[in-house]
């Protein structure tokens, strides 16, 4: 494996990149980048597989092919803590839509008996469990999109490294979580 050392004074233009077998390991990496000083806007992942089909006319092409293409494209990794509170937002909004669509169909609850009242609960739940099937399917839709790529050689994160010392922690901390074929590009 060669690893090729590009200067790092104070070039933004310059990335460390490596691949990923396992997305936890790539989750706890970007989480002691964040930690050490790395912004949100400094680490990337690969960008859907409609953007690859648009960038390269097909989705599934192999991390080397893609880490060091300038047309690759990223988005931004977003975190198992980010998902849950998207899951969270999902029910809760269901739950409401539910409830008001209720609220709306009894005509009000100014003078609610009991039977609009459960009519309002029965609307919540609906909304409720329709609002947690669509966030579990968000949730498979994000675990599926880092399944394919490791079945297909792993998964891409690149952080750039604007300093000599950045490119050092980035290195360390990408070859601890278990990255390999780390290297520099220009960006």
């Amino acid at each position: 494996m060669t690893q090729e050392i590009i200067e790092t004074k104070e070039d933004p233009g310059v990335e460390a990149v490596g691949t990923f077998d396992d997305v936890l390991q790539l989750q706890e990496a970007v989480k002691e980048l964040e930690t050490v000083g790395f912004g949100r806007h400094e680490i990337s992942v690969l960008g859907s597989e409609v953007t690859r089909r648009e960038a390269f006319g097909q989705e599934q092409l192999r991390p080397d092919q893609l880490e060091d293409n300038p047309n690759t494209p990223r988005s931004p990794l977003v975190s198992t803590e980010e998902v849950a509170v998207a899951r969270g937002v999902l029910i809760g909004v269901g739950i409401l839509l539910g409830a008001y669509t209720s609220i709306y169909l009894v005509g009000g609850l100014d003078a609610a008996g009991n039977r609009e009242l459960l009519t309002v609960l029965v609307g919540a739940i609906i909304g409720g469990v329709l609002g947690s099937a669509l966030s579990t399917w968000l949730v498979r839709e994000y675990a599926a999109f880092f399944r394919k790529q490791s079945r297909n050689g792993g998964v891409l994160l690149w952080v750039k490294v604007s300093t000599h010392d950045k490119e050092m922690k980035a290195r360390e901390i990408l070859e601890k979580r278990g990255a390999h074929h780390i290297h520099l590009h220009a960006a």
